[in-house]
């Protein structure tokens, strides 16, 4: 199940499972000003994922979302774009020292079939609206005070595996959590009877 031929391996180091510290990929909008010109351009970038193996992925912190150090990060993309679509597809992570993958101000990315071993705090963070997590499994979800013994008394953080109730919408459709030390699946919940999102809104759980 996470074997893949292509393979992105955060260097190894000896004090890496006490520093919980792995590699980041960052995929978001920037602006930079044109020489020539004298303007300002804006850039909106994409990832197109699959079949990957991805190894010692993130870094784990206590630091606010502002500096998030997810495995990958899709941040502040907007409306999806059909023609540089982003998606992760088919893939695996293990060995990850943080949240794998993120997902804020961003809409309609799919994160579909792939498998997540052995990440602490959270597998999955997903924001923004409409973005569909479906068919993933995820094992192995630790509690970060398993690795920080001495703050488990003081820490009573909860963080699920799967974590979308901050998602303005989400299409979550089965996915399944083998084994998490806090929660498995944290929602918000369906839409009630009678209740709309309103028009561009996806929302299936």
């Amino acid at each position: 199940l996470l074997s893949r031929n292509i393979k992105i391996i955060g260097a190894h180091y000896s004090k890496q499972f006490l520093d919980l510290y792995g590699f980041r990929m960052l995929v978001s909008d920037y602006s930079a000003l044109d020489a020539d010109s004298g303007l300002i351009l804006y850039y909106k970038g994409y990832a197109r994922i699959s079949n990957t193996e991805f190894v010692h992925s993130a870094q784990f912190s206590r630091n606010s979302d502002d500096d998030s150090k997810f495995g990958i990060l899709f941040s502040n993309l907007g409306v999806y774009n059909n023609k540089r679509p982003s998606y992760v597809r088919n893939s695996a992570f293990h060995h990850n020292f943080g949240t794998t993958i993120g997902i804020f101000y961003s809409s309609s990315i799919p994160i579909e079939n792939n498998v997540i071993y052995f990440t602490i705090d959270r597998a999955m963070n997903i924001k923004g609206s409409s973005n569909i997590i479906r068919g993933n499994l995820v094992t192995t979800n630790f509690w970060a005070s398993t690795f920080f013994a001495w703050e488990a008394k003081f820490d009573n953080t909860f963080w699920a595996a799967i974590s979308v109730q901050e998602a303005e919408s989400v299409v979550l459709e089965n996915n399944m959590v083998a084994g998490s030390e806090r929660v498995g699946i944290y929602l918000i919940g369906d839409v009630c009877s009678g209740e709309t999102l309103g028009a561009g809104y996806n929302h299936s759980i």
